[in-house]
């Protein structure tokens, strides 16, 4: 796939992802801006947190021998990481805003790719109460050259086009159960593959999960008004 229009297939992802719950009514809204407000406070605590109960402890993660994560955690929640610094070559070349909390833990996908042209360091941005999703970090030459977020990959890496490449999937949001038939809307399947030492998007491999899931690839917008089996759609999830 050319490189435009892989770039205009995230932004559509991007896009879609922004605006799928636009039909919210007030009651989501209110229960939306409670949510906010308890992650704010949230927030709020931990940096007024005393040494003494939960002290912070600095974080440096090595990537490569030129390329390194910095920051800290609370030594009462050491799997949550804040003030993210990428550095290059020993020079600091991008941070993240300091509320903001990355998940380090084990994964089934890598978290730093690198080329010859640019490197892709891959983290989990935490979204609770919602699902966490990730977000990557493109650098060209050690300086920062785009930011995008992608679905968090929680399914096991498969090669579902048989093209000897093993992809990542995802969903935009967290299936649930609808009704007491246990239906299920469309949550389209996303696809991703290491190609060219790079992490791309995968048209042609979502199309066939989507396929093989739902009967018939219907886009890549979660659309309630379907409905499926979920048993079945199981059966045939990647």
């Amino acid at each position: 796939m050319k490189p435009v229009n892989q770039i205009l297939i995230l932004l559509l992802i991007s896009a879609f992802w922004s605006c799928k719950n636009n039909d919210k009514t007030e009651l989501d809204n209110q229960a939306e801006n409670q949510d906010n407000a308890i992650i704010k406070s949230s927030q709020k605590e931990k940096t007024e947190l005393d040494d003494s109960d939960c002290p912070k402890v600095t974080f440096n993660k090595i990537l490569s021998p030129e390329i390194s994560i910095k920051g800290f955690y609370y030594e009462c929640e050491p799997l949550w990481k804040q003030d993210i610094e990428f550095v290059f070559g020993g020079i600091k070349t991008h941070k993240t805003d300091s509320l903001i909390e990355y998940k380090f833990q084990d994964y089934n996908f890598p978290v730093f790719i690198e080329n010859e042209e640019f490197t892709q360091i891959i983290l989990e941005r935490d979204d609770r109460p919602l699902k966490n999703f990730l977000e990557v970090f493109r650098f060209k030459k050690s300086k920062l050259d785009s930011i995008y977020k992608i679905p968090f990959f929680e399914m096991k890496p498969k090669d579902l086009d048989n093209d000897g490449i093993k992809e990542f999937y995802a969903t935009l949001e967290m299936v649930e159960l609808l009704g007491e038939n246990g239906n299920i809307g469309y949550n389209p399947i996303l696809a991703y593959e290491i190609s060219k030492s790079e992490l791309t998007f995968d048209l042609a491999t979502t199309k066939i999960a989507n396929e093989r899931a739902y009967g018939k690839f219907h886009g890549l917008k979660i659309d309630n008004s379907l409905k499926f089996n979920g048993n079945d759609v199981e059966k045939n999830w990647p």
